[in-house]
C-alpha cells in the first residue's frame, strides 16, 4: 500500500503546489491561508472518546495549521459524515465541541455540511489571514536556530492515560482532548521576521524537524536535553515506562517548530516563549545528539490512534 507521504508528494507534483501546513492564496488586497483536515472514527479517535472532544480536536488541528503559516483565523467549517444510528445527538455533541474550540481561539464557526456515512467522519476547513509574509516549511537556512513554542509529550501521555484508564494531571488529558493552536506565537514570528520556517507538531517532533530539513535542503541537529518536556509528562512517562522516543515521535502536541536567524531568535524568544532545541547547517538530514535519524512520523494509511 502506498504511504500517505508518497501519495501527498504525487498530488503536489501534479498540482505544482508547495508542501506546507496551509495553502496561501493571494487576493487583490489580502494574503489568505486555507487548511483542511479529515478524521475517521476508526483511525483517528480512541474508543470511548466523547464526540464533544472529537469536534474540538477537529477545529484545533485545522487552526494549528493556520498558526504554522502565521495566519490569524477568520472562520472554521466542519462537514460531517454520520452513521444512521443516533445521528442527531452525535452531530450536536460534535458541533458543540467545535464551537467551543472556535470561541477559545477567537474565530467564527461558520457551518458546514452533513451526509450519511458508514462511519463517523469529520472534515474540517479553516480560513485565515496573514498580516506579514507566510512561513513555509522550506524556509530554513544554514546557520539558523531551530526552536519550539510549546512542549512535547503531553498529548502522548494524556492518550496513554485515557487508553489505560489511568489517573493523570489535567494538563496531560487536555493536551490530547482539548489541544490549543498556538496562533499568537505563529503570527508573532511571521510578522517579526523576514524569513522563518515553521511546521506544527501533529505527527511527532522528529518527523516535523525531518520535514523542515528535507524541504529546506539543510541539516538539522537536535539536542535531546533541550527538548521541552513538561514536569507532568516527565513524571507520568517515568511512572508508566514510556520511553523518550514515544514522547518525541507520537505527535498531537500542536506545538510549533521554527527555524530562524540567530538575531531573530534573540529578539523573539522571550516574547514568543521560544526554546532553542538545535541548529541548521549545510548538509542534509536530521540528527539527534549526533546520530542520524530516519523519522517517519504518523501515517494515516498505516497507523491508527
Amino acid at each position: 500500500m502506498v504511504s500517505e507521504r508518497a501519495l501527498v508528494e504525487r498530488i503536489l507534483r501534479l498540482t505544482r503546489m508547495p508542501n506546507d501546513d496551509s495553502a496561501l492564496v493571494r487576493t487583490s488586497s489580502k494574503l489568505l491561508a486555507a487548511s483542511s483536515d479529515i478524521a475517521f472514527s476508526s483511525t483517528h479517535s480512541p474508543k470511548g472518546i466523547s464526540h464533544y472532544y472529537m469536534g474540538w480536536r477537529s477545529a484545533a488541528s485545522n487552526l494549528s495549521d493556520l498558526a504554522a503559516t502565521g495566519a490569524q483565523p477568520l472562520a472554521f467549517l466542519l462537514s460531517l459524515g454520520l452513521p444512521s444510528n443516533n445521528s442527531k445527538k452525535l452531530s450536536q455533541q460534535i458541533v458543540k465541541g467545535a464551537l467551543d474550540a472556535c470561541k477559545q481561539h477567537g474565530t467564527a464557526y461558520a457551518g458546514g455540511d452533513v451526509k450519511r456515512a458508514k462511519e463517523l467522519v469529520l472534515a474540517g476547513f479553516a480560513l485565515g489571514e496573514l498580516k506579514g509574509k507566510g512561513m513555509k516549511r522550506s524556509n530554513a537556512r544554514a546557520g539558523d536556530v531551530v526552536c519550539i513554542a510549546g512542549s512535547i509529550g503531553d498529548a502522548a501521555c494524556g492518550f496513554h492515560a485515557l487508553s489505560k484508564n489511568k489517573k493523570t494531571p489535567v494538563r496531560l488529558l487536555n493536551a490530547f482532548l482539548k489541544p490549543r493552536a498556538l496562533l499568537k506565537q505563529g503570527a508573532m514570528v511571521a510578522k517579526a521576521t523576514k524569513r522563518a520556517a515553521c511546521m506544527d507538531v501533529s505527527d511527532g517532533l522528529l518527523f516535523t524537524c525531518s520535514e523542515i530539513a528535507r524541504l529546506s535542503k539543510v541539516r538539522i541537529d537536535l539536542e535531546s536535553l533541550s527538548i521541552p518536556i513538561s514536569p507532568e509528562a516527565h513524571t507520568y512517562a517515568a511512572s508508566n515506562s514510556l520511553p523518550f522516543n514515544r514522547l518525541v515521535n507520537w505527535g498531537e502536541d500542536y506545538s510549533l517548530v521554527f527555524s530562524m536567524g540567530v538575531r531573530d531568535f534573540e529578539k523573539l524568544y522571550k516574547k514568543a516563549g521560544l526554546v532553542c532545541i538545535g541548529f541548521a547547517s549545510k548538509g542534509r538530514g536530521l540528527y539527534l545528539d549526533g546520530k542520524k535519524l530516519n523519522a517517519k512520523g504518523y501515517d494515516a494509511f498505516k497507523n491508527s490512534i
